[in-house]
């Protein structure tokens, strides 16, 4: 399945070809020689326990993600499970540590739909957890590099230290009923 983005028209494919394409875009940027590079990872000292952490298959990348909260918009809810919680590590396998270090976003909110429903059939108690309200967020390049999109759109986030998801929030409405 392929998703367009609405921001340059290219299809972004749930794949690698999303990663080999966005790595391409941002080596021919010229760069100005004064460029520090980009901000370190928010969580880095803690993913360098998880090597490769994070994964290498990530690109930079900037456009709409949608994430689920519970209804009142609130900075905890932008905190990765492996920071909140330490203990969601223990018997973990090193991906699973990694993700757990990451943002959890779709790249649409037909997509987060679509899978929360489909869960909500066997798990009917899945939300209280996670909450029903979704945020639309505005991703610049700078704030952060992303995985490839899994079947139900899903990617990982992680964040740098100049990402403020609070800033970038561009809506926030209740998902499902």
């Amino acid at each position: 399945m392929q998703k367009t983005d609405a921001s340059n028209g290219e299809g972004v494919a749930n794949d690698a070809s999303f990663i080999a394409r966005a790595t391409a875009v941002q080596s021919a940027a010229p760069m100005p020689a004064a460029f520090a590079g980009p901000a370190p990872f928010r969580y880095e000292e803690r993913m360098n326990k998880h090597s490769p952490c994070p994964p290498q298959a990530r690109a930079p990348w900037s456009g709409k993600a949608y994430r689920l909260i519970p209804s009142a918009i609130d900075p905890k809810h932008f905190v990765p499970q492996a920071v909140a919680n330490e203990a969601v590590l223990k018997d973990k396998k090193q991906k699973s540590c990694c993700s757990l270090h990451s943002l959890s976003m779709y790249e649409s909110a037909d997509r987060l739909k679509e899978k929360i429903l489909g869960v909500l059939e066997t798990q009917p108690n899945y939300l209280r957890h996670l909450g029903d309200h979704v945020v639309e967020l505005q991703i610049s390049q700078g704030d952060g590099e992303r995985t490839a999109a899994n079947s139900y759109g899903h990617f990982d986030f992680f964040e740098r230290t100049s990402f403020d998801a609070m800033a970038v929030i561009q809506s926030h409405w209740k998902l499902v009923p």
